[in-house]
């Protein structure tokens, strides 16, 4: 008994499968087949072999109606958009001519065979507009397959849009842009080939994209096949204009019978957009791609700007530009406070009188600032228009290493303006850089014991315009995460870090003269974003860092080298948010968190007024961008630094250590990192 069901089981299979896979008509565009009954068309490569090329407005191939089955079937087959599609589709077509006092675009049929006037029972339009036709305006279309029951139309019809609607405010100097659309958003992308597949009872009349179900209406009549029928729109079907849909066709098939095709697992779904902007309206000059989000943040100088954004599909493919919005970015507050805009960098300068070169820097840090890095002559001539020809000290030293002339701000030495035959170290320690003492514009190398030492007195500062700010959480999910439960063979541990099974986080130091590490094993080289917690107990020394962009093939120092530098206090490249809770002779202050660049002497930028040490748990959430670094504790903004890191190396991990003289103990937990 169970072999005779598995039997009819198999042929009921075998029978539905023979059905559908064995059209009733088969056209596959191979150059001949009803040709003599085309207009304005071309066979060039399609989807499969030689396809029909739509190149003109009124563009048809006619079949005879009598291959329709009348009571049920299916029609299938494929279409690639033309390169210029919404170009073409979405503006007002010049032949046009007025149809219920409108001119409306070309939107465009695919297939039909009604002539808009008497049409018979069971005629049918298939027809997609990318936008609609009574308002361009509008970003949404539609795309529809209809009968016609001799009194009114029943369609399987869906609206999409084409681009999302843009809104822009400001607040606190910073545009904060969101969009939005009523409809799901779709992109008739250029590149890709699409399953049209348009069925009519005894289901109703139901219509699929590349296999899923986009639309159904409650057509169950027969379908009209007494009269020839167009793939594409036939001109003296319709007086008002042009109307076929342009592109290539391919795979031309009709059934007889109502069956659900297979799905093409491709999707024109936006995964992205991109943002454009500019001074100038529908003149954009900059542009920012974002992932499958719905609010960016552009933080840019003073002026006026005109916005749009364009949705992008998975093959890169990018619809049409949103309604412009304008809107209007005014001086902050930080430049009215004796800081001067350049508009061409968006940076801020001031002139402070400061003393030395060292007080001077120490001084910009204070103002969440650093002494000036000039990267080329456009720079250099608006600085001397803005603050004159007096001696300024600049961010340019080579204390570290004689010879070695780097910008404090961890910028790229891409510019210099030396007076001729300097650099020269002259006189011992001759390792900070002037303008303007030698010659208007120049720069000089002078030191403690230079005469000119005491000769200068201010230095320019530069940054780049501040808004404490609490942090945006990402919607999407991290990367990697580990909440250290198991061993999940992410890290590499060095010295005396380890993870604690009890306890379930990592312990970087618990005890006296120790040093220990924690290495991600997955380079990170790229802008990212970390969150972790910090437990570190009420002890006072050293201190622990994150470590990004950092060589890890090196011995860790302990104590007041927190692991970041080698054991005899060499540095090692790469970037650390400092926890320190000791105060070493070049530290700014016992407690203190910084960022740290190669060396733990090296403090790019510091605040003085946070404590962790305080045996309580910490959230940390740490910013990384190609251009800069915000680092927040419990919520708040602590730190900022603003230039372009040095992404040689992809080190990442924390690194912890206490000395001789103190204990502590730190505790990370909790680790997310989300890749931008």
């Amino acid at each position: 008994m169970k072999t005779h069901v598995v039997f009819l089981i198999l042929v009921t299979i075998m029978l539905t499968v023979s059905a559908v896979s064995h059209p009733k008509f088969y056209d596959p565009f191979e150059g001949s087949t009803y040709k003599s009954d085309s207009n304005k068309i071309d066979f060039i490569e399609g989807y499969i072999g030689l396809g029909a090329h739509f190149n003109s407005d009124d563009s048809f191939i006619r079949y005879p109606g009598h291959i329709l089955p009348s009571v049920q079937g299916t029609i299938e087959f494929f279409w690639k958009p033309p390169e210029n599609f919404y170009e073409l589709y979405s503006y007002r077509h010049k032949k046009w001519k007025d149809f219920y006092g409108h001119k409306p675009p070309s939107s465009a049929f695919l297939l039909d065979n009604i002539g808009w006037r008497a049409a018979p029972k069971g005629s049918f339009i298939f027809h997609l507009s990318p936008i609609n036709w009574q308002n361009p305006e509008s970003p949404d279309g539609i795309i529809s397959w209809s009968l016609w029951d001799g009194r009114k139309w029943h369609p399987a019809s869906k609206s999409f849009s084409n681009r999302p609607t843009l809104q822009a405010r400001v607040e606190d100097g910073k545009i904060l842009l969101s969009w939005s659309s009523k409809k799901p958003i779709w992109l008739w992308d250029s590149s890709k080939w699409y399953k049209f597949t348009l069925s009519w009872r005894p289901k109703g009349n139901i219509l699929y994209v590349n296999g899923e179900e986009w639309a159904k209406g409650d057509y169950t009549g027969s379908i009209c096949n007494s009269k020839s029928f167009s793939l594409g729109q036939d001109p003296g079907y319709w007086p008002y204009g042009p109307h076929s849909m342009l592109g290539i066709y391919d795979e031309f098939k009709v059934y007889d019978k109502q069956f659900e095709p297979e799905r093409i697992h491709d999707s024109s779904y936006p995964v992205g957009y991109i943002i454009y902007y500019g001074t100038q309206p529908g003149n954009y000059s900059h542009s920012v791609e974002v992932g499958n989000i719905d609010k960016y943040e552009l933080d840019l100088p003073p002026g006026v700007y005109h916005i749009s954004i364009a949705a992008k599909t998975d093959s890169g493919f990018v619809g049409p530009l949103s309604k412009e919005v304008v809107v209007e970015v005014k001086k902050t507050r930080e430049s009215e406070e004796g800081w001067i805009l350049n508009p061409e960098s968006g940076h801020l300068y001031k002139v402070i009188s400061c003393g030395t070169w060292g007080e001077c820097e120490r001084e910009a840090v204070k103002q969440n600032a650093h002494l000036v890095t000039i990267n080329d002559e456009e720079e250099q001539r608006w600085l001397l228009k803005t603050f004159g020809t007096n001696p300024y000290w600049i961010g340019l030293t080579d204390y570290k290493e004689e010879g070695n002339w780097r910008w404090i701000s961890g910028e790229a030495v891409t510019y210099t303006n030396w007076f001729v035959g300097e650099p020269d170290n002259s006189n011992f320690g001759e390792d900070y850089a002037v303008m303007n003492l030698k010659e208007v514009g120049k720069w000089s190398d002078i030191g403690p014991h230079s005469s000119e030492w005491k000769q200068v007195k201010k230095a320019i500062l530069e940054k780049i315009p501040f808004k404490k700010v609490k942090p945006r959480v990402p919607k999407e999910r991290p990367k990697y995460y580990d909440d250290f439960s198991s061993d999940s063979g992410m890290w590499e541990y060095v010295g005396s870090a380890r993870r604690d099974p009890i306890k379930k986080y990592i312990v970087l130091v618990d005890s006296y003269n120790k040093v220990g590490l924690v290495w991600f094993k997955k380079p990170i080289n790229f802008p990212f974003v970390v969150e972790f917690r910090c437990k570190t107990s009420k002890g006072n020394a050293d201190g622990f860092t994150f470590m990004f962009y950092k060589k890890t093939d090196y011995e860790p120092g302990s104590g007041g080298y927190l692991g970041f530098v080698t054991t005899v206090n060499k540095p090692v490249s790469g970037y650390g948010i400092e926890f320190d809770d000791w105060s070493n002779e070049w530290d700014p202050k016992s407690a203190h968190v910084a960022l740290i660049k190669d060396d733990v002497k090296d403090h790019l930028v510091y605040n003085t007024n946070v404590r962790i040490n305080d045996g309580k748990w910490h959230d940390v959430r740490v910013v990384v961008s190609y251009y800069g670094v915000r680092v927040y504790i419990d919520g708040d903004e602590v730190l900022r630094w603003d230039g372009k890191f040095d992404t040689t190396y992809s080190g990442f991990g924390f690194s912890g250590a206490t000395g001789l003289g103190g204990s502590n103990t730190y505790i990370i937990d909790d680790v997310k990192i989300y890749l931008k």
